[in-house]
């Protein structure tokens, strides 16, 4: 009990024998070895003892790989959410950027939403070939997020593709980091959303054409 081993018990008895029976003992103390009085021997007592002993910094060896893997778990378990987020806000394009935010990494259909292949976009800053509006109103906000190190999910920005068009996507990404703890740049995924963009678009201008027809329909009727 002072050393803390529960796992190996060392009984002693002494006194009459016939007030206990060995079973009952052995069953009442979980006893892992039992040697009668007549083979108490000096070398047995020892070898019983060490071999005990032996079975207890098993035991402890044990218990310590058991906490190590319960740890490896949970940081697997840690990744496995993380990972999850992650792919929860997938898109088109993965990327990565240093502490400059640079991109490092980028993997994806790159080429046909960009325009331009991975080595192109490596070394690139995030905000490369953003329109003049988008500099100004949505990349202070993503630059804030790198910032503070915070995470940022679907925020609507929009690139130039390398023929000119103007493309839309929602970008999110979380800060990485080295083992020691250190910033280490920011790891995301943007979807391309152009078509759902220019299809909300076109139908804000139907419906402004149609007020603005309803108006003059309205004025002639009032004219007549």
């Amino acid at each position: 009990k002072t050393q803390g081993n529960n796992c190996v018990q060392i009984a002693v008895r002494t006194g009459r024998s016939d007030l206990f029976i060995e079973d009952e003992l052995i069953e009442a103390y979980d006893i892992n070895d039992f040697l009668p009085k007549s083979q108490a021997t000096w070398q047995k007592l020892t070898i019983l003892v060490k071999k005990a002993i032996r079975t207890f910094d098993v035991h402890c060896t044990f218990e310590a790989e058991l906490t190590r893997r319960k740890q490896i778990e949970s940081q697997l378990k840690e990744k496995e959410a993380q990972l999850k987020t992650l792919l929860d806000h997938i898109g088109d394009m993965i990327w990565q950027t240093d502490n400059s935010g640079r991109f490092t990494a980028i993997s994806g259909d790159i080429e046909t939403i960009t325009g331009y292949s991975a080595t192109e976009l490596t070394g690139k800053p995030f905000h490369f070939a953003m329109p003049k509006e988008c500099l100004e109103s949505v990349w202070p906000k993503i630059s804030g997020h790198m910032t503070k190190n915070d995470s940022f999910f679907n925020i609507e920005i929009s690139r130039y593709h390398k023929n000119n068009q103007l493309k839309y996507y929602l970008s999110s990404g979380k800060p990485v980091y080295t083992e020691s703890g250190e910033p280490n740049g920011y790891r995301g995924a943007e979807k391309d959303i152009t078509d759902l963009v220019l299809s909300e678009t076109e139908k804000k201008k139907l419906i402004a054409q149609l007020r603005h027809a309803q108006r003059l329909e309205a004025m002639g009727t009032l004219a007549g």
